[in-house]
């Protein structure tokens, strides 16, 4: 499945919107209103499709998903699962009703983490075991015209088939992203694109031969397997006005918000943990790790936060050192997100119109 064309995608904020993250006078509540005014400007824009998030503070993924499918034309929903929340069997029939109805505009970032909150306790490297398993299952009953028995550690099935079929074939994009040992290997053996955030572009070359020698170890051809980066994006027409925009963004944000974040990126994430490693070592230079790389978004927001700042040209360049890496796919965020997509159709996606393809 893997290509040298380049895909751009962005995120629709299912938790709500906001000018200032964590300053509630600045906070745009959550609304199918305004996910809508994402995807219709991400449309606009020329984006290919967009990420819609799994937390307990969004709306349902799924559901999100599927009536902004029904409301767009050519945008695709790469929608967020966790495995182990829905048995791999069922799971595997929403993907492919969702792909057959929207006639292959789906594809799935599986995500390892889970929650005591709702009911599950793996540990880390159970998390990612259950994900290879539900990969394995899902392909195995997508495969098969016949009902299949599988045996495994977290999941036994007797006659175990799926209707319908996937409308892709041979079935949607699968995105897993992680850096530890085994989210790398799982990676490697399961996913279209490995997704990463929070890493320089020097760091990801080394990072991305070692996922393609995991994966011919277990007996995949590499070549199968694409790279991107999941970033945030804070355009402006000049670099100046970047930067004052990237530090108003995190301006109004109190401290015991930046503690509570901190906390919750302080646990077994090995992502999250390299990211508020990289804000510390980053803060004395003002969260630079690159002259146009910033993680201040990090100390107001878990997950991925590392920023490109910059004029059009500017973020350009850096989008093109990650190409240079080796990343195809570049998953985005701005803030507000609507308005941000279009800029950045409107200002950057003109440098790679002659690389951009479905």
């Amino acid at each position: 499945m893997a290509n040298d064309r380049l895909h751009f995608g962005w995120f629709i904020p299912t938790r709500g919107d906001e000018t200032r993250i964590g300053d509630p006078t600045a906070h745009q509540e959550p609304s199918f209103e305004h996910f809508m005014e994402v995807a219709d400007a991400c449309e606009t824009a020329g984006l290919e499709y967009t990420l819609v998030p799994v937390n307990p503070t969004c709306y349902e993924a799924w559901v999100t998903c599927s009536m902004v499918a029904a409301r767009t034309t050519k945008l695709k929903q790469l929608v967020a699962a966790r495995p182990g929340y829905i048995v791999p069997t069922l799971m595997a029939k929403m993907i492919a009703t969702f792909d057959q109805m929207s006639e292959g505009r789906i594809a799935v970032n599986l995500i390892s983490t889970t929650s005591p909150a709702d009911g599950l306790f793996y540990e880390h490297d159970e998390r990612y075991e259950v994900m290879d398993e539900t990969c394995e299952i899902m392909k195995l009953v997508w495969s098969n015209d016949h009902p299949v028995d599988y045996d495994g550690k977290h999941f036994k099935l007797r006659g175990a088939f799926v209707q319908p079929k996937p409308y892709q074939q041979p079935r949607p994009r699968s995105y897993i992203g992680g850096v530890s040992p085994k989210a790398r290997e799982v990676s490697a053996k399961h996913a279209d694109c490995h997704l990463f955030w929070g890493e320089r572009p020097e760091e990801i070359a080394e990072i991305i031969a070692d996922i393609r020698s995991t994966a011919e170890a277990q007996g995949r051809d590499p070549a199968e397997m694409d790279f991107g980066m999941r970033l945030q994006i804070i355009l402006r027409e000049t670099e100046e006005e970047a930067w004052d925009s990237a530090w108003d963004l995190i301006s109004g944000a109190p401290d015991e918000f930046k503690q509570r974040i901190a906390a919750v990126a302080g646990g077994d994430s090995h992502a999250n943990q390299r990211q508020q490693a990289q804000v510390s070592a980053a803060a004395a230079d003002d969260y630079r790790i690159g002259p146009h790389l910033w993680t201040g978004i990090s100390t107001v927001r878990a997950g991925a936060g590392t920023s490109i700042v910059g004029n059009p040209e500017q973020v350009a360049a850096t989008l093109q050192e990650f190409i240079d890496a080796g990343c195809t796919e570049f998953c985005l965020s701005g803030y507000p997100h609507d308005q941000a997509a279009l800029d950045f159709g409107r200002l950057v996606m003109p440098y790679f119109a002659d690389r951009v393809g479905v």
